[in-house]
């Protein structure tokens, strides 16, 4: 799409603000039914489930990404020796 408008349409946008942009006003990038009946993709996707046959299932790794997601409290340090001095000039006293 960032090709098609700067050679159609001469605008020279970035990817990222671009999906910002469509994002915005509620455009996705979901495959709909159509998209997935395509014979290329079809090809594509029985190539990937045929490679699938050769995994070990006990050599799968699961990885749980909802815990990457979420905010990890940040814990005191150990002891005082771990606290950064503050550097001169850079933290304002507090009002």
């Amino acid at each position: 799409m960032v090709l098609r408008l700067e050679e159609d349409r001469s605008v020279s946008i970035g990817r990222s603000t671009l999906d910002v942009w469509l994002r915005k006003r509620g455009f996705t990038f979901k495959k709909c039914a159509l998209e997935q009946e395509r014979p290329d993709l079809l090809k594509r996707l029985q190539d990937w489930f045929d490679a699938q046959l050769d995994l070990d299932p006990a050599r799968l790794v699961f990885i749980d990404e909802m815990g990457l997601s979420m905010p990890i409290p940040m814990k005191p340090p150990l002891c005082s020796e771990m606290i950064a001095p503050p550097v001169s000039g850079m933290i304002s006293p507090p009002v």
